[in-house]
């Protein structure tokens, strides 16, 4: 285990980069300056924190600030999480340690914050295998595997299974999300084997790397808004895009930047 006197007044961002994955970190009274990206960005299997500690508590296999409003880790292995009643924010990579089949969201919950500026960017490390949210939230909701906010359907998270990426029909918007794969996301990325985008969605922005022979379909006739890039290693995969019949001329053109030489479009009904 690490421990954490209450001395220590900063943390350096990468202290604990090169350790064994799940370790125990005991923080105690400590609330040094980096210590909630300790907290996110690593696979801790336990987290000790002093009923003293001004800034942190514990609650069953949970990290939360000191008043409640926010989760910012949560570790270990457990059959259901169930994010306390109160919380307002899930913070970024929360569920990079855990391991649950079940991931319960309450009503008190209005922001789960995206991985755009994180190293990790929002991956769930040991596979969240469903979700609930509560019907009284006002700003979240669930779709078969998803969670999804109200206001314009966008993607939050999806409980996928690894080197998928299946996006629910009625999701709109797809920029950043939480989505089950590996932890380091330059050593051991999530390389995807199949992407499928349904009819309802507008804007699709997400990066990935492709496997050797990846699969990506589009079900929609009209071409989604499409960021750059969707593909990081586009020159060494073999990609074959599957599209609506009649559609291979606009999606080529929406498609310019983000396939290859070796990209095959197919259409089908």
């Amino acid at each position: 285990q690490i421990i954490l006197p209450s001395t220590v007044k900063v943390l350096g961002l990468d202290t604990f980069e090169y350790l064994p994955e799940y370790l125990t970190l005991d923080i105690g009274d400590c609330v040094a300056m980096n210590t909630e990206y300790t907290f996110v960005n690593y696979e801790w299997s336990r987290i000790k924190v002093a009923k003293t500690n001004s800034k942190y508590k514990s609650i069953s296999n949970m990290v939360l600030t000191k008043d409640g409003k926010s989760l910012v880790k949560a570790f270990g292995q457990c059959d259901k999480l169930t994010v306390p009643n109160g919380v307002q924010t899930i913070k970024e990579n929360a569920f990079l340690s855990i391991q649950a089949n079940k991931l319960i969201v309450p009503s008190s919950v209005n922001k789960i914050q995206a991985g755009r500026h994180n190293f990790h960017r929002n991956i769930m490390r040991n596979y969240i295998k469903n979700v609930s949210v509560s019907k009284d939230n006002a700003v979240y909701g669930k779709l078969e595997n998803s969670i999804y906010k109200k206001s314009n359907k966008q993607l939050v998270l999806l409980c996928n299974e690894k080197q998928t990426i299946i996006i629910p029909e009625g999701i709109k918007i797809v920029r950043d999300f939480c989505c089950n794969g590996y932890s380091n996301y330059e050593c051991n990325p999530l390389y995807i084997k199949r992407i499928e985008i349904p009819k309802s969605v507008t804007e699709y922005k997400y990066t990935v790397r492709c496997s050797k022979n990846a699969t990506v379909v589009f079900k929609s006739k009209k071409c989604p808004k499409l960021g750059y890039p969707l593909f990081m290693n586009i020159s060494s995969s073999k990609l074959t895009v599957y599209v609506p019949r009649g559609c291979t001329k606009k999606y080529k053109k929406g498609l310019k930047d983000n396939i290859g030489k070796k990209t095959t479009m197919i259409e089908q009904e």
